[in-house]
C-alpha cells in the first residue's frame, strides 16, 4: 500500500497546485480514502486510470457538497466512472429505467439515493467540461425533477387519482432548473391531503435533507390559500382576481406530473388568460415598475456589484425582457408560449426583428452570468443570488470561471452587466 502510494504522489502533486483550493481538496481527498475502504485496491485503481484522480480533485474543488456526497457513498465512484454515465446526456426514458432498477432493489430511501447520484454524474459532466452548456445542465437538472416527481405517482398509483396535477412554473416550467433551487408549482384538482403528501415524499420527512423542496407559493393567495384547488377555482381566481404579475408566472407553465387531460385543460386556460391578446402599453409600465422594485428591494445598495441576478443587468433583466416579448409575441407565435428564456431570445430576430448580432451578444452575457450563478451554487448545491461580501472569497469564483483574480471577475462582470442594461432598456 506504501509503495502504491508512493507512486500516486507524484501525480496529486503535479494537479495539486492548478486548483482553487488545493488544501480543502487534500483533506477531502484524505477523507475519500478512509471513507472507501482497501486503500491498495483505490491506489491501484487510480495508478491505472489516472483521469479518475482527477475527476475526484475536480470534483472536490468545485463543489463541496457534490464531494460530500461521494465521501458519503464512495461506490458512486465507479458506477458513474465506468458505466460510461458521463459519455452523454441521460433522456426520460434512461434515467427512469435507472431509478425503477434502484427502487426495484431497496425501497427505503432508494429515491433520495437516486437523485443524489444522478446530481453528482450531472455536476461531474458540467465540472469536467462534458456537457455541451449550462443550458444542458439545467435541462438534466429539470428531467431529474421531473422524474423523481413522476416516481411518487408511480410508485403509489392507489394514493393518487385523476383530476390532481402538477403543474411546473418559474425556472423549473421553463426547463432552466440551477443547483439548489426548490421547484415552484401549482397543484389542480385532488385533495389538500394529495398534494401535501406529494411536498412531503418529495422533500423528505421530519426537516431532514430530501429529494427536491417544492414551493406551491405561487397559488391562489398564497400561502393562505388551500394547496389545490378545481380548476374552475384557478379559472375564477385568475379571471376576477389575480394581479397582472400572476398571470405573469404563468408564462413558464407546463405540465410536470399527474393528470394529463387535467393540464391541457390548465394550459388552455393560460393561452385564454396572457395569450388572447398582446401586452399592452399598461402592462408594459407594470412589469418594469416590478423589475425596478425588485431591484431596489432585493439589492445591495452599499455593494450593488454582489447582485448578478437582481442588480442592475442582471439575470432578472434578460429574464423579464424575454418575458415581456413573449406577452407580446406569444399571441401570434405559438412556439414562443412554452419556451424558456434562451429560446425565446434566439426566435427574435426572425418574430420581432431583432438584429441578429445583437441578440447573439445578449444571449452570449446571458449564458455568462447563468454559469456564474451555476459555480456559485453548485460549490453548496444552495440558491445563491449574490457574489460574497469580501472581494477576496472571489477568488475561488473567478478561478472556476476561469479567470485570473478577482479583479478580473469584477471587471468581467460589470462590462457584461452595463451591456446587458442597455440591450435590455433599448429593446423594451
Amino acid at each position: 500500500t506504501r509503495d502504491l502510494f508512493q507512486q500516486l504522489c507524484p501525480l496529486v502533486l503535479e494537479l495539486a497546485p492548478v486548483l482553487a483550493r488545493p488544501d480543502f481538496v487534500l483533506q477531502h481527498f484524505e477523507r475519500f480514502i478512509e471513507a472507501y475502504g482497501p486503500r491498495a485496491a483505490l491506489y491501484e485503481m487510480l495508478l491505472i486510470n489516472p483521469k479518475l484522480l482527477e475527476l475526484l480533485f475536480k470534483l472536490f474543488d468545485h463543489s463541496q457538497f457534490f464531494g460530500e456526497i461521494l465521501i458519503s457513498q464512495p461506490v458512486l465512484l465507479e458506477s458513474i466512472a465506468f458505466e460510461d454515465l458521463l459519455v452523454g446526456t441521460q433522456n426520460r426514458t434512461e434515467m427512469t429505467g435507472r431509478l425503477v432498477r434502484e427502487i426495484a432493489e431497496t425501497q427505503e430511501g432508494r429515491l433520495l439515493l437516486f437523485k443524489n447520484s444522478e446530481l453528482l454524474r450531472i455536476a461531474l459532466r458540467d465540472i469536467l467540461g462534458l456537457a455541451d452548456s449550462a443550458e444542458e445542465t439545467q435541462a438534466e437538472l429539470s428531467l431529474l425533477a421531473d422524474v423523481c416527481l413522476n416516481s411518487v405517482f408511480s410508485l403509489q398509483p392507489s394514493a393518487f387519482s385523476p383530476p390532481l396535477c402538477v403543474i411546473a412554473l418559474g425556472k423549473y416550467g421553463g426547463r432552466d432548473l440551477t443547483y439548489g433551487a426548490d421547484l415552484d408549482v401549482l397543484f389542480i384538482g385532488g385533495t389538500v391531503e394529495e398534494a401535501a403528501r406529494i411536498i412531503a415524499q418529495l422533500g423528505g420527512k421530519r426537516g431532514g435533507t430530501g429529494t427536491f423542496k417544492i414551493d406551491a407559493r405561487l397559488r391562489p393567495d398564497g400561502e393562505d390559500g388551500p394547496l389545490t384547488l378545481p380548476l374552475e377555482a384557478y379559472a375564477h381566481y385568475y379571471r376576477e382576481r389575480a394581479q397582472f404579475w400572476e398571470r405573469q408566472a404563468l408564462t413558464r407553465a407546463r405540465v410536470a406530473a399527474g393528470d394529463a387531460k387535467t393540464g391541457a385543460s390548465f394550459l388552455k386556460l393560460v393561452d385564454e388568460l396572457i395569450y388572447s391578446r398582446p401586452l399592452s402599453a399598461a402592462e408594459l409600465r407594470e412589469m418594469t415598475a416590478m423589475r425596478e422594485r425588485i431591484e431596489k428591494e432585493r439589492g445591495d445598495t452599499d455593494d450593488p456589484v454582489r447582485d448578478f441576478k437582481t442588480g442592475s443587468g442582471g439575470l432578472v433583466d434578460v429574464e423579464f425582457l424575454a418575458q415581456a416579448q413573449q406577452l407580446r409575441h406569444g399571441c401570434r407565435h405559438e412556439p414562443l408560449r412554452r419556451a424558456s428564456t434562451l429560446e425565446i431570445l434566439r426566435a427574435m430576430p426572425s418574430i420581432a426583428g431583432w438584429k441578429s448580432e445583437k441578440s447573439a451578444t445578449l444571449i452570449k452575457d446571458y449564458n455568462w452570468l447563468r454559469k456564474l450563478e451555476g459555480v456559485l451554487r453548485r460549490d453548496q448545491n444552495a440558491a445563491i443570488s449574490q457574489l460574497p461580501s469580501r472581494r477576496e472569497q472571489w477568488k475561488m469564483a473567478a478561478r472556476w470561471m476561469g479567470l485570473k483574480d478577482s479583479a478580473a471577475l469584477e471587471s468581467e462582470l460589470m462590462a457584461r452587466r452595463k451591456q446587458i442594461r442597455k440591450m435590455v432598456d433599448g429593446l423594451l
